[in-house]
């Protein structure tokens, strides 16, 4: 195993999003545990998160981790990011509390952990771990404490979407690929994986995949409700 961590400072700055292709984004049905858009005839680009319910080693690779943080248990964020230039290469992310309330016992404070996962090799890398409370993040409400979920990859960045911490519960027809730019408890984020110490960046995600997960939302929304 390779288990490698260091702390990191979490900092704010601009990002710039590489275009996609000329062709429309694919929305991906879900039978095989995988959601987000299929990008067309484009290397570069893995818009989709493949579900930990669907990922076959998930359960020991998460059991392989847990030796990283003895003080707390680590829990998987969402599901598994495969690299589109490597197939045997995925990425996912877990949380673990670091710190509770006396009195209540509730969480203070979450550490986030990024992993990528050598599928061929049975081998993960911690590639990153900071610790986040409320009022981490500016622009995400008072109350919040974040935690990070993986949903792609865009050209060496491993893009997350921010949820709240706890009982989070959008409802059937949620997609994490929608524009969520005056929201003030959902954000993207990007990690460059050439350099994950670098910290997290604001992502801004391409036009096509909203316009496709608005589609999408629309869609479900008219046969849903």
């Amino acid at each position: 195993m390779i288990a490698v961590g260091a702390w990191v400072i979490f900092t704010l700055s601009d990002t710039t999003n590489s275009p996609i292709n000329d062709q429309a984004p694919v929305a991906l049905d879900g039978n095989d545990g995988s959601t987000g858009f299929a990008t067309p005839s484009e290397p570069k680009h893995n818009f989709s998160a493949i579900s930990s319910t669907s990922f076959d080693r998930a359960a020991a690779v998460l059991e392989s981790v847990q030796s990283l943080e003895s003080e707390s248990k680590q829990v998987l964020n969402g599901g598994f990011v495969q690299s589109p230039v490597d197939e045997n290469i995925y990425y996912f992310i877990t949380s673990n509390t670091v710190e509770v309330t006396e009195d209540t016992a509730a969480p203070v404070s979450i550490q986030t952990n990024v992993y990528e996962y050598d599928y061929l090799n049975w081998e993960w890398e911690r590639l990153y771990k900071s610790t986040f409370e409320r009022q981490s993040i500016e622009g995400i409400t008072a109350n919040i404490i974040p935690v990070f979920w993986p949903i792609g990859y865009d050209d060496g960045q491993l893009i997350v979407l921010t949820q709240p911490h706890g009982d989070f519960s959008p409802g059937p027809c949620f997609s994490s690929y929608l524009d969520f730019s005056t929201s003030d408890s959902l954000m993207h984020f990007s990690l460059d994986l050439d350099n994950p110490l670098a910290g997290l960046t604001p992502y801004e995600l391409p036009e096509e995949i909203t316009e496709a997960a608005e589609a999408e939302q629309a869609k479900c929304m008219e046969e849903t409700f």
